[in-house]
């Protein structure tokens, strides 16, 4: 999508701007040097674009019980008739984060909670077939943090767990193999209670996934129209004005 983006700007702004001789003898300088901001683009446009193709044509299992589904079967969506969970038995686990991903002077605080999810019928004497995983996060200034180490979030993200109706789901989606990911991972292997060969990891889900697949294409619409453009309009300007000066500057010699 960037180099169909880039190749069509380039044809439409590019016009008239031309550095001399090719680089080897095949690739014009303006191309090449317009081609850059591929990394930019692609930075912008991947996330969204990635999830609404997620969204529209990801793998989804219907299943009539939670019993039906299969070790080591990890579809993207798992939509389910008859399912369990019990806050009661929730892993709890919060942490912070304090580094190059997180805003100078600020704090990242994690609060994680992970359910076992169970078939209805058989809960609590047969192991959670997977997990209902839930992520709240807030970035806090460090002297905010340093008061009390985060806790005033920690409990409004209990409060607001206990208060949850968990059964509103209407499908669980895969969670993301990221970092957050690998502690939930750890979470639930050390839930010795439900222990189980069933790592898969889910976040509950109530928003149709059409929905949410419009949105992110409109999401990625949105940034590329209020950097993507603007960004190229600037690099193509900035060649203009160059050559421009190179070009003068030729002549004045």
């Amino acid at each position: 999508m960037s180099f169909i983006l880039v190749a069509l700007f380039n044809k439409w702004v590019g016009q008239g701007i031309d550095f001399g001789r090719d680089l080897w003898g095949q690739i014009p300088k303006k191309n090449f040097i317009l081609f850059l901001s591929l990394p930019l683009l692609t930075a912008i446009l991947f996330q969204p674009v990635w999830k609404s193709l997620r969204y529209n044509f990801g793998s989804v299992l219907h299943l009539s019980n939670m019993k039906d589904l299969k070790e080591n079967v990890n579809p993207s969506f798992l939509e389910v008739d008859n399912w369990y969970v019990d806050r009661m038995r929730v892993i709890p686990f919060n942490y912070m984060e304090d580094g190059l991903n997180v805003p100078l002077g600020k704090v990242r605080v994690n609060v994680l909670f992970l359910v076992p999810i169970f078939q209805f019928e058989d809960a609590y004497r047969s192991f959670a077939r997977a997990w209902l995983a839930f992520d709240y996060t807030k970035v806090i200034d460090k002297a905010d943090f340093n008061e009390n180490y985060g806790q005033d979030f920690v409990k409004s993200s209990m409060i607001h767990f206990k208060r949850m109706d968990l059964r509103q789901f209407q499908y669980f989606e895969s969670f993301p193999r990221d970092d957050k990911y690998r502690v939930f991972t750890d979470m639930q292997q050390l839930h010795g209670f439900y222990k189980s060969g069933f790592g898969n990891i889910y976040l509950g889900q109530d928003i149709n996934r059409d929905e949410l697949s419009a949105y992110y294409a409109k999401y990625a619409l949105f940034l590329f129209a209020i950097v993507g453009i603007p960004g190229l309009l600037i690099l193509s300007l900035a060649l203009y004005f160059t050559k421009k000066y190179w070009y003068s500057a030729e002549t004045d010699y």
